[in-house]
């Protein structure tokens, strides 16, 4: 499902940034402190945690929880697997993921190549060194934002799921952020949003 609508319109040396919002009055800019305190208080590692590096990957990162849904699972090769037919509710996450390491995929998706994807990602972290492991059986991306509420409730429980099935292959789990960058509307803690708002951010 998709929370909220982009266009961005380039003028000159700046882009204009539209923003409608969806499923929830009041969003909040987050920062990446307010992110990290969530994941821990959430008791998932923020050594996963992700986010776009600029403002125009914030969008592109849009787009793909857009197209593709809240989760992506990407083989060795670094081709999407799809295991069910587009715009077809998987069912619940749990479902999805459990025993996800023998499922046969029922299409390969080279469309939207992981390291497209990686590309446009930072760690939440500064500290966090750890490089990607692109040689595991499964890379698995997970959208989410402290803005969505009951989504969040269940992360720690999907992490789970996904340590419990690292018996039958290798994966990898990256927990990629979509709440609105505070930094990119010029505010450094925490505030609340407007539901719908106009921005300035830097063009690229």
């Amino acid at each position: 499902m998709l929370f909220f609508f982009v266009l961005l319109f380039i003028n000159f040396s700046c882009a204009k940034l539209y923003y409608v919002s969806q499923g929830f009055k009041s969003p909040y800019f987050e920062t990446e402190q307010s992110l990290h305190a969530f994941m821990v208080k959430d008791s998932i590692d923020s050594n996963l945690a992700y986010i776009a590096k600029d403002s125009l990957s914030f969008l592109k990162v849009s787009t793909v929880h857009d197209k593709f849904g809240k989760i992506l699972t990407f083989n060795k090769a670094g081709y999407l697997l799809q295991f069910a037919e587009k715009k077809t509710c998987t069912g619940p996450v749990e479902n999805y993921l459990n025993g996800i390491c023998n499922k046969r995929p029922i299409a390969i998706d080279s469309t939207i190549p992981m390291q497209k994807v990686l590309n446009l990602l930072k760690p939440l972290s500064v500290s966090n060194n750890t490089q990607i492991n692109k040689s595991t059986d499964l890379t698995i991306i997970i959208f989410w934002a402290v803005n969505y509420a009951k989504h969040n409730e269940d992360l720690h429980k999907w992490y789970a799921v996904i340590q419990k099935q690292k018996k039958d292959c290798s994966i990898n789990v990256l927990f990629v952020n979509c709440d609105y960058p505070a930094n990119y509307f010029g505010y450094t803690e925490r505030t609340k949003a407007r539901t719908s708002y106009e921005a300035n951010l830097p063009s690229k």
